[in-house]
């Protein structure tokens, strides 16, 4: 895969690799994503659960399959047929959180395979060893163009996307030895690839379905009030409008939805 050398993550966690012998310690990491989609396109959103020791690197792979989802004909115009990336920058940074931050690498499209890999890092100058934890922290977020008109390919009970992304997410990168790529490493050095890393599938609802038993109804609007109200888990699903924010809006998107 082609790197860009601006600010090459490799280099900077070297430090951080050295040491660890590529044995993976005792880690717990779940990497999954979340889609929401609506008539014209559907965004996928990558988030690791960070159970043990933070991370310093996270690399995941998010295979499609490229037929399911182009405007155009990919032969013909791989440009205008390729989803777009964008990788969460507020919580993997190298610099510091409200000064200079410095650019590295942007996730990688592969339009040939249909892939598109995420390699993220941080290393924070106000506090090199902290690393990133907690749960459902951002990787970033792809959004692909819908080409099909009916309701997507997924399991109505579960969500389960697996005719478009396959049975679940991957590695970022893979290499064979000796040139051993390691993805996910925490800040006590521990690569935790082969042991200390969960991949389940990817689940998409449409917009609206807030409470994701594939039904748009009252129901939906209700739990986005009680999230209003109570907090909890704001799923991509439940963002109606597409805002970001889960709020009165999405509560009136979703009526407009059920009346229209």
């Amino acid at each position: 895969m082609k790197k860009k050398t601006t600010f090459g993550i490799a280099a900077i966690l070297s430090a951080v690799i050295i040491g660890s012998g590529g044995t993976a310690m005792a880690a717990d990491v779940d990497v999954y994503a979340e889609g929401a989609y609506t008539e014209t396109n559907l965004v996928i959103y990558l988030y690791v659960d960070i159970n043990a020791d933070p991370l310093v690197s996270a690399g995941v792979k998010l295979a499609y399959d490229k037929s399911r989802f182009y405007p155009v004909d990919p032969a013909t115009d791989p440009a205008g047929s390729a989803p777009t990336a964008i990788k969460n920058e507020a919580d993997w940074y190298f610099g510091t959180p409200d000064g200079a931050k410095y650019p590295y690498q942007d996730p990688q499209i592969n339009t040939d395979v249909g892939e598109v890999v995420f390699i993220n890092g941080k290393i924070d100058e106000n506090a090199p060893t902290a690393g990133v934890t907690g749960a459902r922290k951002l990787l970033g977020k792809v959004t692909f163009a819908r080409s099909e008109n009916s309701t997507p390919d997924k399991d109505a009970a579960t969500g389960n996307a697996s005719g478009y992304f396959g049975v679940s997410l991957g590695l970022g990168v893979v290499r064979p030895a000796p040139d051993v790529y390691a993805n996910f490493v925490s800040t006590s050095e521990a690569v935790l690839d082969l042991t200390g890393v969960a991949f389940p599938g990817v689940k998409i609802y449409e917009r609206g379905d807030a409470n994701g038993d594939g039904v748009i109804n009252g129901a939906d609007r209700s739990a986005v009030v009680y999230y209003m109200v109570n907090g909890g888990v704001a799923y991509p699903w439940m963002d109606c409008n597409a805002d970001g924010i889960v709020n009165g809006a999405d509560r009136s998107c979703i009526v407009y939805k059920i009346t229209h």
